[in-house]
């Protein structure tokens, strides 16, 4: 396409251009000033990886701090704590259906707003009318049944779960909470009380009242078990004089080695005198008696370490099934000394920090300006994008050299349309 086509393409279609134009551009300006800014209230905590909720010196231990990190967003959003900032409002909790948008006071912004300006005062009466027609409309469709009517209360929370943006943020233990509303000082109260109710609701969740009873118990069960183990392990190795098993059969097993390597020189002096003597010869009757008394303490050593083997394995069962009791003695120990803790601490010392409280914002999330300028933007894309449309399925011909190359005869004159 050439610029020729671009600047025929524009003089063509400009009534359209301009149009869509400044109708994107005077319906944005006009929902910007009629409609309550938007406010953001943030606070800012942070979960210390390193200690516990409750003075538990290693909560983290053998836990991942993202694990860690993904429990406490499901203690925040969780309705007990959602709940409990609503009522920490003291909301009014009605029985009738509500509107419960989070910028609960939104209409007061906005009468407040029209009444700035007196030009607005019939489009403020419009938006009230149409205010008014949806809260019929909704009392009519509860009447029918095809919506459930809910409360103030019930319908915050429920805000509350779909519009509470919890943050955390990347490469530390930083929690952002963010709340939008068109009344700075509501949601800034709110954001707030969701801060404190959960940290409240934190403590109780990792707070267990009579853990110390229970741990102590178990330590006594299993102390109860352990002490006959071993008592039987003990007994066991003096009966069968196991105190140095591992001892007695290395020396064995040295003792069979020097055996064998006597025998074998026994063998070799052996063959060397039957090639010189007879089987009845002295010398021959000493060798052999030679080989038979090491093949008779070969026989017993080997009779000793099958024992000790046998001995062996049953002291290991037996150790083993101790070692597993003393593990779980070790670990309910454990457990116990941190409960112990938990019971003598401050429950106002948790591993939750509050870096920042929400503060009542002063300025809106966005300017009037910021949402002309994206309406201009917005109405040129969308006024080129329709006039392209249009060009594509206009089929008529306003040139009259298309008209001579189509028709193949010279044109004498046209008429502009006015």
């Amino acid at each position: 396409m050439s610029k020729r086509d671009v600047i025929l393409f524009l003089f063509k279609w400009k009534f359209s251009l301009i149009g869509y134009f400044l109708f994107v551009v005077v319906l944005a300006t006009a929902f910007a000033y009629l409609m309550p800014p938007k406010y953001s209230a943030k606070a800012v905590l942070m979960i210390e990886s390193n200690r516990s909720p409750v003075l538990n010196s290693d909560i983290a231990f053998g836990v991942d701090e993202s694990i860690a990190l993904n429990s406490e967003l499901a203690i925040i959003t969780s309705h007990t704590v959602l709940s409990n900032a609503v009522d920490s409002m003291n909301i009014e909790r009605q029985e009738t259906e509500e509107s419960s948008d989070l910028d609960i006071s939104g209409s007061k912004a906005l009468n407040a707003n029209l009444a700035d300006n007196e030009s607005f005062w019939d489009m403020g009466a419009i938006v009230n009318s149409i205010g008014q027609l949806m809260t019929d409309l909704k009392s009519s469709m509860i009447e029918i049944g095809l919506i459930e009517p809910m409360t103030v209360r019930q319908s915050i929370i429920r805000k509350l779960e779909k519009d509470l943006v919890i943050e955390p943020i990347p490469g530390s233990t930083i929690i952002k909470l963010s709340l939008n509303g068109g009344d700075p000082k509501w949601i800034t109260k709110m954001i707030n009380s969701v801060t404190d109710n959960y940290i409240d609701h934190h403590l109780k969740v990792f707070s267990s009242p009579g853990s110390t009873e229970f741990f102590q118990i178990q330590l006594d069960h299993l102390e109860s078990e352990l002490r006959p183990l071993r008592q039987r392990l003990d007994n066991y190795k003096k009966r069968n004089n196991l105190s140095a098993i591992e001892e007695s059969m290395q020396a064995l097993v040295k003792r069979r080695a020097e055996l064998l390597i006597k025998q074998d020189e026994a063998l070799q002096e052996k063959a060397q005198l039957q090639t010189i003597y007879t089987d009845g010869h002295s010398k021959i009757v000493l060798i052999n008696e030679k080989i038979a008394d090491i093949k008779g303490t070969l026989q017993g050593i080997n009779a000793k370490l099958r024992r000790l083997d046998l001995h062996q394995e049953k002291t290991e069962d037996m150790r083993t099934q101790i070692d597993s009791f003393e593990k779980s003695f070790l670990d309910y120990q454990k457990r116990y000394e941190e409960a112990r803790m938990r019971d003598l601490a401050n429950t106002e010392v948790v591993n939750v920090r509050i870096i920042e409280y929400a503060t009542e914002p002063t300025r809106p999330n966005h300017s009037r300006i910021f949402y002309i300028v994206l309406a201009m933007i917005g109405g040129m894309m969308l006024s080129i994008v329709i006039s392209l449309i249009k060009e594509y399925f206009d089929h008529r011909i306003s040139d009259s050299n298309r008209i001579e190359m189509i028709l193949g005869i010279p044109v004498l004159g046209s008429i502009k349309k006015f």
